[in-house]
């Protein structure tokens, strides 16, 4: 009698499980079958598209900077400026410094929009390979291993006319190198000034055992001024 009826109880629970599983189906089906023809073709996407891109036309003006283009794509500054000067992004070109570049709104989401079907405009490697028509010089380029010395001397020779303590903005013009590297040099430990404040002061002759060491020999730079020195080491040591 007890399993007749275990087996009564479970007839049903089966049947009530199948029921609500029927009911499911129906409830799915009845879902597709009235949803809307757009949730079925690809005007879905384009609709999810031109909502996600509305957001910018609240919170940004017609007409942006370089700096709101690249926050708005997401990418580097120099990236922006390539798109723009590649006609990648259309824009107006000024000699305002603080705004150069007019950019409308319209032409990034046209630009947004042909990213995501195609992928980005800028070739690989374009943002990080050196540029050839503006290279970087070093004096290791000039100087064979072990060869510090001469750069030593080099220093001494042309810094005969400067005091024995100097400030920041004499060391840039005998190296060639702007002021704010020379900072960075001090900052890291490479060369130890006398005083700080109210503005920095360094022995000359640290300034020149700096520069017989591999750290600025490695040093690059592309300003007139280092070119300027690189040359009249060369010059001088030709001439030894």
């Amino acid at each position: 009698m007890a399993d007749t009826r275990q087996t009564f109880i479970y007839c049903i629970s089966e049947s009530f499980v199948g029921f609500q599983k029927m009911q499911d189906r129906h409830r799915i089906h009845a879902r597709i079958s009235h949803a809307p023809r757009l949730l079925l073709t690809s005007d879905y996407l384009e609709v999810a598209m031109r909502k996600k891109y509305e957001k910018l036309y609240n919170q940004y003006p017609t007409s942006i900077s370089l700096n709101q283009l690249y926050k708005i794509c997401n990418i580097s500054k120099r990236s922006a400026a390539y798109l723009l000067n590649n006609g990648i992004i259309p824009c107006e070109q000024n000699d305002n410094k603080t705004w150069r570049y007019r950019i409308k709104l319209s032409d990034v989401i046209t630009y947004l929009r042909r990213r995501e079907q195609l992928g980005s405009k800028i070739p690989q490697g374009a943002m990080n390979s050196k540029r050839a028509d503006n290279p970087r010089y070093s004096f290791s380029a000039l100087v064979k291993e072990n060869d510090g010395n001469y750069v030593e001397q080099y220093f001494v020779r042309v810094s005969k006319d400067y005091p024995d303590i100097v400030t920041t903005a004499q060391v840039s013009k005998l190296f060639g190198l702007c002021e704010k590297t020379i900072r960075r040099i001090i900052q890291s430990g490479d060369i130890e000034p006398i005083v700080r404040q109210p503005k920095l002061l360094i022995p000359l002759a640290r300034v020149i055992q700096f520069a017989g060491t591999q750290r600025f020999i490695n040093l690059h730079s592309n300003s007139p001024e280092f070119v300027s020195v690189l040359g009249g080491y060369k010059e001088w040591r030709n001439a030894k």
